[in-house]
């Protein structure tokens, strides 16, 4: 059975997070899209990623906050959170730190976290290397990786989904390789003696056998 890597698009209600996972799901982009309401699934199996088949869930979250309960359900077990903003939004922008926050305290610290601006055919008061210091300066627990996307032109879109694939992978990995270096740790010789010692003193005066 092949192991499944869960993707979960997280971000403000309009900052292009539906049309970013339809571009890469069907390859079309629409102009125009109903809002998300509590949360959409989509799902690919055997993809291979260096050697190993993995079946891949993306989770599309809604943005309101009448439905952040519902979106920190979703993020149980997550591998990779694609946290979204809306580059000719600026109000769009200065809630990623809150988002990030929102991730730190619901999700595990071994999932990773890419920052994803979409809509990069739009006007734009941001230029990547500004963005990119500004990323460096958000509270996070590790480095953030980030793309700069567009849903209609597709550019980026195929470089961010390939990243956070070949990361949630790499999460999967050492998860995997942690659990069995747990199981191979072999018990402790002393723990066994006490133990043995103790059954002993249990035994004695025993005239059963």
């Amino acid at each position: 059975m092949n192991e499944t890597l869960k993707l979960v698009l997280v971000g403000q209600q309009g900052a292009g997070k539906t049309s970013l996972l339809q571009s890469h799901r069907q390859q079309e982009f629409r102009a125009h899209n109903a809002p998300t309401v509590a949360v959409d699934f989509s799902g690919v199996k055997n993809v291979e990623v260096n050697g190993k088949l993995f079946d891949i869930s993306i989770w599309d979250t809604a943005g309101q906050e009448r439905f952040r309960s519902i979106t920190r359900m979703s993020l149980q077990n997550t591998n990779v959170a694609i946290l979204c903003f809306d580059l000719s939004d600026p109000d769009s922008y200065r809630h990623i730190q809150g988002w990030l926050d929102f991730l730190h305290v619901n999700c595990s610290s071994e999932m990773e976290i890419i920052i994803v601006g979409t809509k990069m055919d739009l006007p734009t008061f941001y230029n990547k290397e500004d963005l990119q210091k500004f990323i460096q300066t958000l509270n996070s627990q590790k480095q953030l990786k980030l793309f700069l996307t567009s849903s209609k032109t597709r550019e980026g879109i195929e470089e961010t989904f390939q990243y956070a694939i070949e990361q949630g992978a790499k999460i999967k990995l050492k998860s995997s390789q942690m659990d069995k270096s747990i199981l191979l740790i072999p018990p402790d010789q002393q723990s066994i003696k006490k133990k043995q010692s103790s059954n002993n003193k249990y035994f004695q005066g025993c005239y059963c056998c």
